[in-house]
């Protein structure tokens, strides 16, 4: 994943889920996780909102066979 700056917009908020994830429990990555989005976004970890669930061993997911994620960030325009 590359690093893009815009011009003009700053990131107030970002939640990012790790919708599904049987396994490894990502409890101890948590922290690493948020850390790494916030230096692609350039903002502070503490920014970063996570949280993780398991598949409930239904489809690919609940098989192990994949992890699925989702992040939505907030933009803000800044005003010169």
């Amino acid at each position: 994943m590359e690093h893009h700056e815009i011009v003009g917009v700053i990131v107030p908020s970002v939640a990012a889920q790790i919708v599904f994830a049987q396994q490894p429990k990502l409890s101890e990555y948590k922290l690493k996780i948020r850390e790494r989005i916030g230096s692609l976004l350039g903002v502070s970890a503490d920014l970063i909102g996570l949280k993780a669930k398991t598949g409930e061993m239904v489809g690919p997911v609940g098989r192990q066979e994949a992890i699925m994620a989702q992040c939505v960030a907030l933009l803000a325009r800044v005003k010169n």
